[in-house]
This record gives C-alpha cells, structure tokens and sequence, in this order.
C-alpha cells in the first residue's frame, strides 16, 4: 500500500515481484471519503486516516464496503493507526485540544478508551508483542524517547533514552 499526495492525499495497490525488470502498474484505491493516507493492512481489511476540513476520522475497508470507525471534531491524528497482531485492536495518537491522547478500540470502532493524556506522544503508536501495552515516542524534555504504555493502567515508562520518533 501506498499513500500519494498529488495534490490530494488517496491511496493505491502496487503489486511486488521479486523480478528487478518488471515494474508493476499501480492501481488507484476507489473510496468514497474525499481522502486517504496512512495505510495500515489488517489480517483481512485495510485501516486508513482521511480527512474532511478541521476533521480525521479512521477508515475501515472490507470486501470492498468502507465503514468509519472514529471521527474527532478538531482533532489531529499523529502517524497511523497500529493494528494488534491478533487484529482485534486498534491503537491511534490524537491531538485534541492541546493534548496527545492514546487510544485504543476495538476493530469494529467500539469500546474506545483512552489509555494515556499526560505525555506529549510522537509519531505512531506500535503494539508490542506481547499484546498488552504498546510502545510510542513521547518528548521527555525537549527530546523524543520511546515509552511503553500499559494497557492496564499502570504509569507509562520509558525505556529508551536515545532519541526516537517512530518505533514501528
């Protein structure tokens, strides 16, 4: 998947091959929102931000049928939206009214929660391996490091001191 900004933000299939002389032709992705970008596959649907003037939303395609899942009134999402192995979950960054949230719903667009308010999370989330917290760079005095955020509850902490924006 790919997303190409040219000049609005849509989104295109393009085949892989592992033979160097033949170039694949892209195919344009037909949705009805009047965008597409930050492409995430799941194990049998596809996720994708668009927007709609001070709008974002998270897409869900499916068999060809698009369903939105999340919408903000005046909010941002931060990098993509990060799928659970399992696919049953879904962890996205928004900035809404001055604050990075984390949140988590489930793959349907239920049960969202917020999982963290208080750091100032960059880039997209990741989920860790073992399910149950995912892992996000948030500014830690002026400098990006990665964070673990458990989905329990328990405080966030940091566990990499070294300057990260994407942990993906």
């Amino acid at each position: 998947m790919a997303t190409v900004a040219n000049p609005k933000r849509s989104l295109w299939r393009v085949g892989l091959t592992n033979l160097p002389t033949v170039v694949p032709a892209a195919a344009r992705i037909s949705l009805s929102t009047s965008s597409g970008f930050s492409p995430r596959l799941g194990l049998d649907f596809l996720l994708f931000v668009s927007a709609t003037g001070a709008r974002e939303g998270i897409w869900k395609l499916s068999n060809g049928a698009e369903t939105e899942l999340w919408r903000g009134q005046e909010a941002r999402i931060i990098g993509g939206p990060a799928i659970s192995r399992d696919g049953r979950q879904i962890a996205f960054t928004v900035r809404q009214g001055g604050k990075s949230l984390l949140q988590v719903m489930q793959a349907d667009g239920t049960n969202v929660r917020t999982i963290s308010d208080s750091l100032e999370l960059q880039g997209a989330p990741a989920w860790a391996p073992d399910g149950q917290s995912i892992i996000s760079a948030a500014n830690d005095h002026g400098v990006p490091h990665l964070f673990r955020l458990l989905l329990d509850g328990r405080p966030a902490v940091s566990f990499v001191r070294e300057y990260f924006v994407d942990p993906v």
